[in-house]
């Protein structure tokens, strides 16, 4: 067995190294090539990614815990070569990013650039007479060493390099260029390049590798390839003696050139934080918020996070300035300091939350600060912030997105072109499980008719590209800001977004490496909020904003109770809505656990049974141990929130706040780092068990913390969605009128489609007004207390605009051909398309011009027609055309605007329903328990959540409302298909209800697609097709 010491006796550095960050070129992860090269005995390895740095920080911290040396740099494209460059210092790093940025905008520098300063060319040695050596000889010097390689491919490139070393007096260095970390991965790394080239390995042809060479190889192998050059694999030792730089020398620092004269950072932010005081608490600050204050101010001065601080509190200061509507979440809604500075709107000194949970000492991180803003406005937010710094000092956050199991599975079997069939079918398997999990007998019973030995080929190759990054994608909005020019610490390429940049590094790459992001994130709910209170002061003169929401309101908690709460926000879902009626909040608090306890965390954790029987008075409140009952009181003794596992830790596993912290940052990272947080979760369950607790108990706990590794909420997130969460509910509850159009104009948002929210709002009383070209307006518009009319951006098709075109045009039209054209003259030079009127007609948006549907129809296809285009003809057409059917206005109703306002489609099949003995959602709340019914309603929702293994939450609705039916595992196997291809459905079920409850389910047992048939022809379809 080979092992690192027995060849010690041969130096040597791998000079050239690609990993999978060359995105689709190396088939290895920067972990497998530093431990392979460890493990050979390399002094150390040069990752050089085509065009960029993409991995080189995860590499960096890896090769410092394996003892190996890593010296950074990138190969880089030019038109008939490739060069790869290595940083000598800081200042060649420097001018590496620089230069990698300009590549990426197209901007290729000039060889004799400066950017090329302080760097170490290696030129490979391709052809017998490569060109432009003799150019970078004169600007290279003796920077310039030519990279020799034997690929073992017919070509006698070692005597090429020998012969160009002699001419051009240069030093060879030798490198067998890898692209994976061993032989085994050719298999993969001729996948990915079929993935790149568009081709499969059939006919890739001679685009893939031709043998297995291109990997790490062991020194006794390098020592007999290159036996009459040794000597160019000890040239590489002087190669990596002049390459010093390490990553350790970046030294991030945050903006500050902004600051008022004479205050520092420091200063500055006591002053605006003690000024925000006072705003806060009008009647004076309490000594409690001081005290907290100080303690805040003080970590945050010791840490050098006050221009951190400062830079959010600039950015907030331009939306208010803007009347952009915006709100701060997640941890730091544990701050005070956020708090005063009208950062956050969650007092964290009333709610008693842990300030360490955001800020503490034993941090190995920077503070994370996320806000939301209207999502219709966050684009001004980001452009202030580049204008504020400039684009090469800011720079949003990348992702590095990688093979997931649905993508790794079409990409693959299309390299290995299998039919289109068995690829649906892995597909399909792939909902119960990873493909890793996959055993051969089911890879065979799922493709019969491919080859056991092709299949076993098939499902290693996804083993082995499963997470393995595939190219580079946009954060949700994490910007990164920097004192100095960003582009010298990291490359910034653009985004697939206009007017956006990136930089080359993921959020936990720059958290490793100090650096500080802001988080700009939009929330559709924000743009709702605002758009309502600006039609609550139009409507119903009254002012109103996110502050000022008249609080703990009890009628609206009981609206809240009863699940009526389509549309909002967070607790809209079905697993809300049945959780509120158990739950039933009467205060914010309570709505902050209701938040919170739908969440794997809870759930997978077993808490939310036990704390709803505690609630209700049906089990005892117990605490395990003495020091638990300061934790938990507030939950009844049961931990929901992230912040308790965390006091929990220290206070009772015995864990130091910086062991909480590596808890909470294991539950963060679990999906990339299983490992951490197994290895802390047993130190965890392990300091339960010895201050007293069960062994039940401490596995109990631990389930609930790798749920929050999945998905769990802390308190003061939970509490900042809980206030948006109150403010909707209010809006609804006393003034669903405004808060329907706010909400119908913000979309696309939310868990529900348009019709399911105006049918609820007209159970609430709400008029809806149809579409209308004299009426409408583009967006949905609130013509009176309690009215509201369909605006043009409810019809499906119709461009923005052309519906913003109609609002803009002056009204009344004298007749149907003067708002033709009206509309003609408005649009020039461009013409009018006949479809763009066709989607109007289709909508019966023409009867204020005297038109029914049937009439504008064809009234436009009268029209004479050029290329698509309108021309008006002055024939007059007497067609009298009959009435539209109900039944047909309701379909194209629902096929133009996805709504119909005659009435619900489901009263029009009620009487026929009677006949069949279909139950309503009405008659389904008096069906007592274990009653066997048949309902019907168009499909609303299906949830399939990942903690309810296999079972299928569906809701359906009909005129009278909503009813929920539980899918098992074993039933949705079965019906699969109309479940999740048919919109209307016909289904069969027990009622399952709670003693002396009125949450009413249908546990579901039979299902088909609801037809409905009609002498009429128009009639004679599946009602399936309306939508």
């Amino acid at each position: 067995m080979l092992t690192a010491h027995s060849t010690k006796n041969i130096p040597f550095y791998e000079l050239n190294v690609k990993s999978n960050y060359s995105f689709l070129e190396g088939a290895s992860h920067p972990e497998e090539l530093i431990e392979r090269a460890s493990l050979l005995g390399y002094r150390g390895i040069a990752l050089t990614d085509v065009n960029g740095v993409y991995g080189a920080a995860r590499a960096h911290f890896i090769a410092k815990k394996r003892s190996l040396e890593l010296l950074i740099g990138a190969e880089i494209s030019l038109s008939d070569s490739s060069l790869v460059l290595l940083s000598q210092n800081r200042t060649g790093y420097g001018n590496l990013c620089e230069l990698l940025t300009q590549i990426h905008a197209d901007k290729l520098p000039e060889l004799s650039s400066p950017l090329f300063s302080d760097l170490i060319l290696l030129f490979p040695i391709l052809s017998p007479s490569p060109p432009l050596l003799e150019e970078l000889k004169d600007i290279f010097g003796d920077r310039l060493y030519l990279m020799a390689s034997h690929f073992i491919n017919g070509k006698d490139s070692l005597t090429w390099a020998d012969r160009l070393s002699k001419k051009f007096l240069l030093p060879v260095v030798a490198s067998n260029r890898p692209l994976f970390h061993h032989p085994h991965r050719k298999p993969l790394q001729d996948v990915l390049t079929c993935i790149k080239t568009n081709s499969t390995l059939n006919t890739a042809g001679f685009k893939l590798l031709p043998n297995l060479e291109r990997h790490l190889k062991s020194l006794k192998e390098l020592d007999t390839l290159y036996f009459q050059h040794r000597e160019w694999l000890h040239q590489t030792l002087e190669v990596a003696s002049r390459c010093q730089f390490s990553l350790d020398e970046i030294r991030y620092r945050y903006p500050t050139e902004w600051l008022p004269k004479g205050e520092t950072g420091d200063s500055y932010l006591r002053r605006l934080v003690f000024d925000g005081a006072k705003q806060r608490y009008p009647e004076g600050v309490p000594p409690s918020v001081t005290a907290q204050i100080e303690h805040e101010l003080s970590l945050i001065t010791e840490l050098f996070y006050s221009d951190y601080f400062l830079t959010i509190w600039d950015i907030i200061q331009f939306a208010q300035t803007k009347n952009i509507l915006y709100q701060g979440r997640g941890s730091a809604a544990n701050s005070i300091v956020c708090y005063v500075l009208k950062i956050t709107a969650i007092d964290p000194v009333r709610m008693n939350l842990l300030f360490e949970r955001f800020l503490s000492r034993e941090r190995k991180e920077p503070p994370d600060i996320d806000i939301d803003f209207e999502h219709e406005r966050r684009e001004e937010v980001i452009q202030f912030i580049y204008d504020r710094y400039g684009r090469d000092r800011a720079a949003i956050t990348a992702t590095h997105i990688c093979f997931r199991k649905k993508s790794a599975i079409r990409e693959v079997a299309k390299v290995f072109e299998f039919p289109i069939t068995v690829t649906e079918r892995f597909l399909g398997l792939s909902h119960k499980k990873s493909p890793t999990e996959f055993s051969q007998i089911e890879w065979a019973a799922s493709a019969p008719e491919l080859k056991p030995r092709l299949l076993k080929q098939y499902s290693l190759i996804l083993e082995q590209i499963l997470n393995s990054p595939r190219n580079l994608g946009t954060h949700v909005g994490g910007f990164v800001l920097c004192q100095d020019k960003l582009t010298r610490n990291v490359p910034i390429e653009k985004a697939t977004m206009e007017g956006r940049t990136v930089v080359q590094w993921d959020k936990n790459d720059l958290d490793a490496l100090g650096f500080t992001r802001v988080d700009i994130l939009g929330l559709g709910i924000l743009t709702c909020l605002r758009k309502s209170f600006a039609d609550l002061k139009l409507i119903y003169n009254r002012d109103l904003s996110l502050s000022s929401i008249p609080a703990e309101d009890p009628k609206v908690y009981e609206s809240i109770s009863s699940g009526d709460t389509v549309g909002v926000f967070q607790i809209e879902s079905r697993a809300q809505m049945n959780m509120l009626q158990r739950l039933k909040p009467k205060n914010f608090f309570d709505l902050v656990v209701e938040i919170s306890i739908v969440r794997p965390g809870p759930i997978l954790g077993g808490m939310v049974h036990p704390y709803l029987k505690r609630r209700e008075g049906l089990e005892k409140i117990e605490y395990p141990h003495p020091k638990l009952e300061a934790i938990l009181k507030k939950t009844l003794g049961v931990p929901i929130f992230q912040e308790q596992i965390m006091k929990m830790a220290m206070e009772v596993a015995g864990f130091s706040g910086g062991e909480a912290d590596i808890l909470r940052r294991a539950m963060g990272t679990w999906r990339r780092d299983k490992t951490t947080l197994s290895e802390i979760g047993l130190r965890f369950q392990e300091g339960l068990l010895n201050n007293g607790l069960s062994k039940e108990y401490a596995a109990q706990v631990f389930k609930q913390v790798e749920g929050f590794a999945e998905y769990g909420f802390p308190e003061s997130h939970a509490a900042s969605f809980a206030l948006l969460a109150y403010a909707t509910a209010y809006l609804k509850f006393y003034y669903p009128d405004v808060y329907l159009t706010a909400l119908l104009n913000s979309q696309p948002m939310g868990f529900y489609q348009s019709h399911t929210l105006i049918h609820d709002a007209q159970r609430h009383g709400v008029t809806i007004l149809p579409i209308d070209v004299s009426l409408s307006h583009y967006d949905n518009l609130l013509v009176s207390k309690g009215e509201m009319r369909l605006g043009f951006r409810e019809i499906k098709s119709l461009s923005t605009k052309i519906g913003k075109a109609i609002e803009s045009l002056p009204k009344p039209f004298l007749n149907f051909e003067n708002f033709i054209s009206s509309l003609q003259q408005i649009l020039l030079p461009h013409p009018l398309s006949k479809r763009e009127l066709f989607h109007l007609a289709s909508s019966d948006a023409f009867r204020s011009l005297g038109f029914s549907r049937r009439e504008a129809l064809w009234k436009i296809q009268s029209l004479c027609l050029q290329d698509s285009t309108l021309a008006l003809g002055s024939a007059e057409d007497s067609t009298v055309l009959p009435s539209e059917a109900l039944w047909e206005g309701i379909a194209l109703d629902f096929d133009s605007q996805g709504v119909s306002l005659f009435c619900h489609p489901m009263t029009f099949l009620r009487k026929e329903f009677s006949l069949r003995n279909v139950t309503s959602s009405q008659e389904l709340l008096k069906k007592p328990h274990g009653a066997r019914v048949t309902v019907a309603g168009l499909v609303v929702s299906r949830q399939m959540p990942p903690t309810a293994k296999g079972v299928l939450f569906l809701t359906l609705e009909d005129e009278f409302g909503f009813m929920n039916l539980i899918v098992w595992n074993s039933v949705y196997l079965i019906f699969q298909y109309p479940l999740f291809q048919s919109s209307f459905l016909l289904c069969e079920g027990t009622v399952q209800r709670a003693k002396g409850s009125s949450l009413t389910h249908l546990i579901m047992d039979g299902v088909s697609p609801l037809l409905v048939r009609s002498t009429e022809p128009l009639l004679a379809l599946p009602i399936e097709n309306l939508p």
